[in-house]
């Protein structure tokens, strides 16, 4: 911006082209960690529910099903 303003080329117009360049550069990076956030809590629910079919105490079978 400094150097659009020392040549005269500074508007309104420019700045907000600048500031709009700036947020999509930031949205796609909240993207990235939005996905990580997503891929890391479903890989810790993944290993929670397995230990807890391993802690969980055995299903005894009705005289049915034997």
């Amino acid at each position: 911006m400094r150097e659009l303003e020392g040549k005269g080329l500074l508007n309104g117009d420019v700045i907000d082209a600048i500031l709009c360049e700036q947020i999509k550069e930031v949205d796609k990076v909240i993207i990235s960690v939005m996905n990580l956030m997503k891929e890391q809590i479903i890989k810790l629910l993944d290993d929670w529910s397995g230990k807890q079919k391993e802690l969980a105490p055995p299903v005894k079978k009705t005289e049915k099903e034997k």
